[in-house]
């Protein structure tokens, strides 16, 4: 019975897309955690959001951005440093 009462709870549980970004960066509670572990078995559009979010961010995490050579030429120059940098 409480097995059921615990499923029952988990899928009337409404999670919200920040409640998936605490949960993906590990900033969710431990049993907060475990009840999402749980929804997203029983849930196909809550794990539908959350692959979304999972993959964009591992998509964020892989690209290199640097900043353009003209902006750090321009903070060296108001620093008062004369360096001249060149991207390759």
């Amino acid at each position: 019975m409480i097995a059921f009462l615990t499923f029952l709870f988990i899928a009337m549980a409404k999670y919200t897309t920040e409640d998936l970004l605490l949960y993906i960066y590990g900033e969710t509670t431990d049993a907060e955690t475990d009840l999402i572990n749980e929804a997203l078995l029983h849930d196909w559009d809550l794990r539908e959001k959350y692959d979304v979010l999972k993959n964009s961010m591992d998509t964020l995490n892989k690209m290199m951005v640097s900043p353009r050579a003209e902006s750090v030429n321009a903070i060296l120059k108001y620093a008062g440093v004369s360096v001249d940098v060149e991207h390759e």
